[in-house]
């Protein structure tokens, strides 16, 4: 079970973002943020040899949804445009990240507008508008949806409501189960 493997349709969206279970924010729009992920290759401090980082195209949802994400420098990137923040883990391990850098990604200029401090996995990706990420890479659907629950039964009637769609054919977990399931494997490899 990886995200990397995992397709979810444009046209499943707006399905799911009418499920029961998920928050709203303060605007009342659903607190949904779909997401896709690119891997890219970027020249490591350590040796100067290219290495794989994650390159997370999310929604705007996206700063409501991970509260513990904090920018310490510059901004978030703008909507629409060739921008990325990057995570502390990120800037620390390749060249060339730091705020006000540019890089070139599938051929296209991109700038680095932000440094972000999450404290978990994220903190070694590099982030972008969804949208324009899926435009550079030509990604037709999104791999993973997070969502804020509403309340402590939200995960299961999401999960209920789910299971009632024949077209939303998708597994939902909470965040500790994905990354529990994440480290048992690395544990059996090791």
């Amino acid at each position: 079970l990886a995200e990397t493997n995992s397709v979810i349709t444009r046209d499943q969206i707006p399905l799911i973002n009418q499920l029961a279970g998920i928050a709203k924010g303060a605007d009342g729009k659903p607190l949904v943020s779909p997401e896709l992920s690119q891997v890219v290759n970027l020249p490591s401090r350590s040796d100067g040899t290219d290495a794989n980082v994650q390159l997370r195209g999310v929604g705007p949802a996206a700063w409501d949804l991970r509260q513990n994400l904090k920018i310490v420098q510059g901004r978030r990137f703008g909507s629409g445009l060739r921008e990325l923040v990057v995570g502390q883990g990120a800037m620390k391990q390749f060249v060339g990240l730091e705020v006000g850098k540019q890089l070139k990604l599938a051929h296209q200029q991109w700038t680095v507008v932000g440094e972000f401090a999450s404290n978990d996995s994220h903190d070694s990706e590099l982030w972008a508008d969804a949208e324009v990420l899926a435009s550079t890479y030509n990604r037709k659907s999104f791999q993973s949806v997070t969502a804020r629950l509403d309340g402590k039964n939200g995960f299961k009637q999401l999960k209920d409501a789910l299971a009632a769609d024949p077209q939303l054919k998708l597994d939902v977990m909470t965040t500790r189960d994905y990354y529990t399931k994440q480290s048992e494997g690395l544990t059996k490899l090791i």
